[in-house]
């Protein structure tokens, strides 16, 4: 952004005009990045967090990992959402979850996609993938075998309380 803005007289300088900028570019981000959506999707507030998963076989990436996470997250409902997106024939993933994780689908704490966005696996392709679904101000990618804990995610949700959103992490 600063980059294409040309002269620094053009910059935000102070913390107001910096959240300005910045709530003009989310209003724009999510007019372009907003996910198409079936009813009833959008209904509440959105969480904070998105926790993202992209799957393509390998179902026993989240078998061991996808119990605990949600576990440790179930304490943020409504701030956190973990979604996964499936790609490719996901039939197994997909039968697996639901059964394994109804209330947790049914609460918003999980979320499923199916993408098919993708020919191949391409693990760049698959992480820009989830562009269009999220639905969280933060977005966090994670492989299928990683764990996600609570202290972690207070952390984030406290950071971004402190800075009112203007952070990197």
């Amino acid at each position: 952004e600063h980059l294409r803005l040309g002269s620094p007289a053009d910059r935000p300088l102070t913390r107001r005009a910096l959240r300005a900028r910045l709530a003009a570019l989310e209003a724009r981000t999510r007019v372009e990045w907003e996910p198409e959506s079936p009813a009833g999707l959008d209904a509440g507030p959105r969480p904070e967090i998105s926790y993202c998963i992209p799957l393509m076989g390998r179902l026993e990436d989240i078998q061991g990992t996808l119990g605990p996470n949600l576990a440790a997250q179930a304490r943020f409902r409504g701030q956190v959402e973990i979604l996964i997106v499936l790609f490719g024939d996901s039939a197994e993933a997909e039968a697996w979850i639901r059964a394994e994780f109804p209330d947790q689908l049914r609460s918003g704490l999980l979320r499923l996609v199916h993408d098919d966005s993708l020919d191949s696996w391409h693990f760049g392709k698959a992480k820009n993938a989830f562009r269009r679904h999220l639905r969280g101000r933060i977005y966090s990618s994670l492989d299928g075998d990683n764990f996600v804990t609570a202290a972690e995610t207070r952390a984030i949700l406290d950071v971004s309380r402190q800075q009112d959103g203007l952070f990197l992490l």
